[in-house]
C-alpha cells in the first residue's frame, strides 16, 4: 500500500462520511459491523474467515460508521480478502498509513512496527503479494517468485 492508496482511502471515507481527522477508539475488527451490512448481503465471496457481516452481536461504529468503512476498504484491496488485523491498532487505521499497511503482512508480529521503513524484507514480500493495487502491477512470474521467497 502506498500514500496514495492510504490517501484514496481517506477520500473515500470522506465522500462517504465526511470528517474522518479524529478517527474513532471504541472500535475493534472483532466486533464492528461492516459497512456493507447496511445493504443485507455481504460482498466479499472469496474471503477465507468468515466477515463480520455473519458473526453475531457486531455493533455499527459509533463515528458515523467510519470503522465499518475501513473494514469494508481494507478488505476489498486485501487479494484474499482476509486482512490480519492482529497486527494493526484498529483505533488508529483511519490517520496512520503504517496501520492499514500492516494488515497486508500475513505473519503476525507487526503490530508495533511505526513506520514503513521498518518493515523486514518478508514484510515488504508479503505486502506486495496481499495488497490487491500492488499485486496487480507484477505479472506472473514476479508474484510467483516473490510467493517462493517467502
Amino acid at each position: 500500500m502506498s500514500l496514495v492508496q492510504f490517501q484514496t482511502n481517506a477520500a473515500e471515507l470522506q465522500r462517504h462520511i465526511g470528517n474522518v481527522a479524529t478517527g474513532c477508539t471504541a472500535c475493534d475488527h472483532e466486533t464492528v459491523r461492516p459497512f456493507h451490512a447496511a445493504a443485507g448481503e455481504c460482498i466479499f465471496r472469496l474471503r477465507c474467515s468468515p466477515c463480520n457481516f455473519t458473526k453475531e452481536n457486531t455493533i455499527q461504529c459509533p463515528s458515523q460508521g467510519i470503522c465499518g468503512l475501513v473494514y469494508d476498504l481494507l478488505t476489498r484491496d486485501h487479494a484474499m480478502q482476509d486482512p490480519t488485523w492482529s497486527n494493526v491498532h484498529f483505533e488508529r487505521l483511519c490517520n496512520r498509513p503504517c496501520e492499514q499497511i500492516n494488515c497486508y503482512i500475513s505473519n503476525p508480529g507487526y503490530i508495533d512496527v511505526p513506520a514503513f521503513e521498518l518493515l523486514d524484507l518478508t514484510a515488504m514480500i508479503q505486502i506486495c503479494t496481499t495488497n490487491k493495487s500492488i499485486k496487480d502491477t507484477l505479472d506472473e512470474h514476479d508474484t510467483r517468485i516473490l510467493n517462493q521467497v517467502c
